[in-house]
């Protein structure tokens, strides 16, 4: 069968095999703790409005699907489960992300790390491009492809940790705590305040380095090495 939804004046057409069915959330208000557990593959949810939850949770096997933008403190990905946005939206996630199955975001759509005073103390993986627009700390070791520190935010690394490209945008902050170690593959754009109490290491053979006439570094020059 084949539904048309129309979402903030975008037409959506989904189709599905009749043994399949769907579930279509539409709700704009905070839902609390919402857990979305489906009993086989061939169904699924969707959340066709910008969803506000405290802990979102989907179990093995289920299906959730975003229309439009959402926010949520914890998100919970179980082993089998899979999330999918849709492009042009925004998630931000002002808690823990602890992801096990399979998380999928368009180029065209951001993951915000938002909120303050949060701990991610949970080994993860995590989208492609990852956005710091609240105050998170890293104390798990854990593994990023592209980072980004955006205005307002602040990204504090307190334990060992890597990815791929760093950008720190004018008006973020970006600090590596002492005794701590932070991996850098490759580009290394800073505009905003990089701080280096701890260990920056170069992993990459040949990478970008750029540091702008308005940014403002710190850290000794022994705690900076290339491996």
């Amino acid at each position: 069968f084949v539904v048309l939804d129309t979402v903030s004046g975008t037409d959506y057409l989904y189709e599905w095999e009749a043994a399949g069915t769907s579930q279509i959330v539409v709700a704009t208000s905070s839902l609390g703790d919402v857990t979305v557990d489906r009993s086989t593959t061939t169904e699924r949810t969707f959340f066709a409005d910008a969803a506000s939850t405290s802990v979102l949770t989907v179990t093995t096997g289920s299906q959730l699907d975003f229309l439009a933008g959402a926010s949520t403190t914890d998100f919970v990905i179980a082993s089998g489960a899979t999330t999918t946005f849709a492009a042009n939206q925004t998630f931000d996630m002002a808690g823990v992300l602890n992801n096990s199955g399979t998380f999928t975001i368009p180029e065209t759509s951001y993951f915000n790390l938002a909120g303050s005073g949060v701990s991610q103390n949970v080994t993860t993986p995590w989208p492609d491009n990852v956005y710091v627009t609240g105050d998170h700390t890293i104390t798990a070791g854990n593994t990023f492809n592209n980072l980004v520190t955006n205005s307002g935010g602040a990204l504090t690394i307190d334990t060992v940790a890597t990815t791929t490209d760093l950008t720190v945008n004018t008006g973020s902050t970006f600090t590596i705590d002492s005794g701590d170690t932070f991996n850098l593959g490759s580009i290394f754009d800073v505009d905003g305040t990089f701080t280096n109490d701890g260990t920056l290491t170069f992993t990459a053979e040949a990478g970008d380095a750029t540091l702008t006439s308005d940014a403002s570094a710190t850290g000794d020059s022994d705690t900076l090495q290339t491996t």
